[in-house]
């Protein structure tokens, strides 16, 4: 998270963070320099938990300007070039479902919502591909707003029933990442991606998405190290949050 919102800091000189209440007690003790920490996703608390790509979603919908949403688990080790971000759309990269890995991800559960759901977007019967959105950069507001409506009302009319047949959190790349490709393929958005769709490796062209690296323990030891060297005032900060970690913070 440090690593993630400093280099986001250094490129574009305003960050924000989107979050709940309760996490805004420990991020302010990190003392990163976020423009705000707004506290929206308190809204969410009536949404199952297993949701969990709807707080990035509200996150889009109070946006009222241009921006560019960066998950923690990615780092931008240079900014992004002048010619991605003038797309009206730009994410990291295109998943096309004639590749069988994003097919076997995401066509079962497009079926199952093509079946069963209600209040689905237009274009939701192409089947073309989804967008992985690590990143995502709008410069089209009025799609923005379509399309995390479109989430809210599937949720909002389906979640009940879905959670009686499947885990929700299999569901999230669909509503998050599929809505999105087919609402900017309806609306004929020009779509940007930072890496190709079959990138070998989560760190190309100084763009760093750790994925399911962030679980294995070497990286985790890299990163610690890292963080001890080059920012060693974040490094005690992290401390003095983990000598808390019994204790109600205030």
């Amino acid at each position: 998270m440090i690593i993630s919102v400093l280099n986001s800091h250094k490129h574009y000189g305003r960050v924000e963070i989107v979050t709940d209440s309760c996490s805004k007690l420990w991020i302010e003790k990190l003392g990163l320099p976020f423009e705000s920490i707004k506290t929206d996703l308190d809204e969410l608390d009536k949404y199952d938990k297993n949701s969990w790509a709807l707080g990035k979603i509200k996150a889009y919908s109070i946006q009222k300007e241009p921006f560019i949403h960066v998950d923690l688990d990615v780092i931008l080790f240079e900014a992004l070039s002048d010619k991605l971000v003038s797309n009206e759309l730009y994410v990291q990269n295109f998943e096309p479902f004639d590749i069988d890995t994003y097919s076997k991800t995401y066509v079962p559960y497009i079926e199952l919502l093509a079946k069963n759901g209600k209040d689905l977007p237009i274009g939701f019967h192409d089947r073309k591909h989804a967008l992985n959105l690590g990143i995502y950069g709008c410069n089209n507001l009025d799609f923005n707003q379509i399309f995390c409506d479109s989430v809210f009302t599937f949720i909002n009319n389906n979640e009940n029933y879905f959670k009686t047949c499947v885990p929700l959190d299999k569901l999230c790349v669909v509503w998050e990442q599929y809505f999105c490709a087919v609402i900017a393929d309806k609306m004929g958005l020009s779509i940007g991606t930072v890496i190709d769709p079959n990138y070998k490796l989560a760190t190309e062209s100084g763009y760093t998405h750790l994925l399911i690296d962030k679980y294995n323990e070497k990286v985790a030891n890299n990163f610690n190290e890292h963080i001890k060297t080059t920012y060693p005032e974040y490094y005690e900060s992290i401390n003095e949050l983990l000598k808390l970690k019994d204790t109600k913070l205030s």
